[in-house]
C-alpha cells in the first residue's frame, strides 16, 4: 500500500496558544471548567486523568488555538515525544485544551479517513520509529509541526480502515472492562477493610513479614534502553499501575551493575511494593515472576511469612487507615520519606483465617485480570504492525 504524508491528507495539525494569555501557575484552578492537559495526561497508553489541572471559563475564552473537538487526536511534541491520546465520547470532560508541548491532529475528511485509524497508526511501532528519527534536540527533544507534516502514513480504503479500527478497539474495550472490574473489586476489598479495622486487634506489618527491604537507585548511565545484554528489571513508583506491576515495560540495567550496586533485593511474584519516598504509601503487588528484578530506593518490598495474609494486607495498603499511618510516621524533608523501620511498625488488623480467604479471592481475580490484560496488550502489539502493513488481508474477512 502507498504511503502518504500528513501534509497531503485533509488533516490539520494545530498547536496551542503560546501568546501572552498562556496560563501560568496562578491560573490553574480546582474548579472543573476546562481541563488543561499536562504531560501526565497523555501517556504511552493514551489519556490518563489522575493528575489534572483546570483553567476558568474566563481564561479559556481569551485563549485562541488549542481547544479540542470530539474525535481529535493529541500528540506530545516536546520532552516525551510521541505519546498519543484520542478524545472519544467516553471522556467525560467537555472542555479540554492542550499545553505548549502538544499538538492536535484533526481530521477534516470523515468520508475517507477514520480518525481512530489515524490514532492507532500513530501508536504503531513503524510510526513511532519515524517520530524518533524526526525529533530534534537532545536535552529537550522536540517534534516541530514543519517536520511532523512529513510523517508518512499508509492509508488503505475506508472499509479496511474501519475493520482495523474495530479489531484494535475490541481489544482495548476488553482491557478497559477488566480495569473497571478491578476498580469494583478494589472498592469491595477496601470496604471489607473498613469493616474489619474497627472490630479487630492490631499487629505491626513487621511481625507478618520475613523481609522488608529496598533497592538502590542507579545513575542514568547505568540504565539501558535495550534488552541486548544480561539485564535486571528495575521497578520504580512510576511502574505501579492502579493494581499491580507486571514487568512488561520496566527499565533495564546491566546485570553487572545489579550485582555490584543493587544486590540488596531480588523480587518474587506476590511481593508487595510500597513507595517510601516522594509520593508516599502508593502500593502494588508483583503479579508475575520477574527474573533478575529489583527496586529503586524509593520503593520498599514486603515479603510475607504466609501468603494467606497477602490479600488483606494488599487491600489495607489501599485504605485510608494505611495512608493516615504513613503520614503520621513520615519524615518531613525536601522529599518526604518513610524509613523501613517505620513501615515495619505500621499496624494492620488481625482477622480470622476464614476472612482472609475473602480478601485473597478478590486479589486473585484482580491478578487474573491483570495477566489477561498483559496478554491482550501483547496481542494488540503483535497485530498492530501487521494490520498497518497490510500483512493480514482483511478484504474478505467480516469483523
Amino acid at each position: 500500500m502507498e504511503e502518504m504524508a500528513l501534509e497531503n491528507m485533509d488533516i490539520e495539525i494545530i498547536d496551542g496558544d503560546r501568546g501572552k494569555n498562556y496560563p501560568n501557575g496562578d491560573d490553574f484552578k480546582k474548579e472543573k471548567y476546562c481541563l488543561f492537559l499536562n504531560a501526565k495526561n497523555v501517556t504511552s497508553k493514551g489519556f490518563e486523568f489522575n493528575e489534572n489541572m483546570f483553567i476558568s471559563k474566563q481564561k479559556d475564552e481569551i485563549l485562541r488555538k488549542g481547544k479540542l473537538k470530539k474525535y481529535d487526536i493529541v500528540l506530545t511534541t516536546r520532552g516525551t515525544v510521541g505519546n498519543v491520546g484520542f478524545y472519544s465520547n467516553d471522556i467525560k470532560y467537555d472542555n479540554i485544551r492542550i499545553n505548549s508541548g502538544m499538538v492536535i491532529i484533526r481530521n477534516n475528511n470523515f468520508i475517507n479517513i477514520n480518525n481512530k485509524y489515524i490514532y492507532w497508526y500513530l501508536k504503531s511501532p513503524k510510526i513511532q520509529k519515524q517520530i524518533m528519527k524526526m525529533k530534534t534536540g537532545s536535552a529537550q527533544p522536540q517534534l516541530p509541526i514543519s517536520i511532523l507534516k512529513k510523517l508518512k502514513i499508509v492509508l488503505p480504503n475506508k472499509k479496511i480502515q474501519d475493520k482495523i479500527t474495530k479489531i484494535l478497539d475490541n481489544i482495548e474495550q476488553k482491557i478497559k472492562l477488566n480495569n473497571q472490574i478491578n476498580d469494583n473489586l478494589l472498592g469491595i476489598g477496601i470496604s471489607l477493610i473498613n469493616r474489619d479495622y474497627i472490630v479487630s486487634e492490631l499487629v505491626n506489618i513487621g511481625s507478618l513479614s520475613t523481609t522488608i527491604s529496598k533497592g538502590t537507585t542507579p545513575t542514568k548511565k547505568d540504565i539501558l534502553e535495550s534488552d541486548e545484554d544480561s539485564v535486571v528489571n528495575f521497578i520504580k513508583v512510576t511502574d505501579f499501575d492502579s493494581f499491580g506491576v507486571t514487568g512488561n515495560k520496566l527499565e533495564k540495567i546491566p546485570n553487572n551493575i545489579h550485582t555490584g550496586k543493587l544486590k540488596r533485593s531480588i523480587l518474587k511474584e506476590k511481593d508487595l511494593l510500597v513507595s517510601i519516598a516522594g509520593t508516599l504509601g502508593k502500593s502494588a503487588v508483583i503479579t508475575k515472576r520477574l527474573d533478575n528484578s529489583n527496586t529503586n530506593q524509593a520503593v520498599a518490598f514486603i515479603r510475607l511469612k504466609d501468603n494467606k495474609d497477602l490479600g488483606y494486607l494488599y487491600f489495607y495498603t489501599k485504605s485510608k487507615y494505611f495512608q493516615e499511618k504513613v503520614n503520621e510516621r513520615k519524615v518531613h524533608a525536601v522529599q518526604p520519606n518513610l524509613s523501613l523501620g517505620e513501615l515495619s511498625n505500621i499496624t494492620v488488623p488481625i482477622i480470622k483465617v476464614e476472612d482472609k480467604g475473602s480478601y485473597n479471592v478478590l486479589l486473585d481475580i484482580i491478578i487474573f485480570n491483570i495477566k489477561e490484560n498483559e496478554k491482550l496488550e501483547q496481542l494488540r502489539d503483535i497485530l498492530l504492525p501487521k494490520l498497518m502493513n497490510g500483512e493480514i488481508d482483511l478484504e474478505n474477512i467480516e469483523v
